[in-house]
């Protein structure tokens, strides 16, 4: 996950609202995926391996658009030697923000991994899971684009991890 340090790098002075924007095209994306995926794979018989590549041809497509960054050639500023009681493995903020986004991250995947087969084993259909799995996704997209903006506006972020943390676990 590189893009969050290059949206700092590129886009410092609206960092909040370009944070947004790639968060909400991340769920956006994964939205789509999910919703139609199994359709694609059965309506379309493409079997979910070639379902699956659809996507794979997307991320191509992505790299290929990223080949220009290659020719850059910025010189990043001169990196100054901080001194150990200052490193980022004694910055109590660092763990602070290391084991929030590890936890929202592990709350996200598990449920993108598993709401899908807990909606099958209580009798959805597989694509009905895809669907409801697409509109969970969809719900977040207001929140994916607005706390980053706020976070942005905001000198402190602790009450704002605070709230996500208690929303996350409800």
């Amino acid at each position: 996950m590189l893009i969050p340090s290059l949206i700092k790098r590129e886009f410092n002075h609206r960092l909040g609202l370009i944070t947004g924007i790639y968060s909400i095209s991340m769920n956006l994306c994964g939205a789509i995926a999910s919703g139609v995926s199994f359709p694609l794979a059965n309506n379309l018989n493409l079997g979910w391996n070639n379902s699956l590549r659809i996507w794979l041809i997307l991320a191509l497509i992505a790299c290929i658009a990223w080949i220009p960054q290659l020719k850059r050639h910025d010189k990043p500023d001169k990196i100054e030697e901080l001194p150990i009681e200052n490193s980022i493995w004694h910055s109590k903020t660092a763990w602070q923000v290391t084991i929030f986004m590890g936890l929202q991250s592990l709350v996200f995947y598990v449920l993108v991994a598993w709401l899908p087969e807990m909606l099958i084993q209580k009798g959805f259909t597989a694509e009905q899971a895809g669907y409801l799995l697409s509109m969970m996704q969809l719900f977040l997209l207001p929140f994916t684009f607005i706390i980053p903006i706020i976070a942005g506006r905001v000198k402190r972020q602790s009450k704002i991890a605070i709230n996500t943390s208690i929303l996350m676990c409800l």
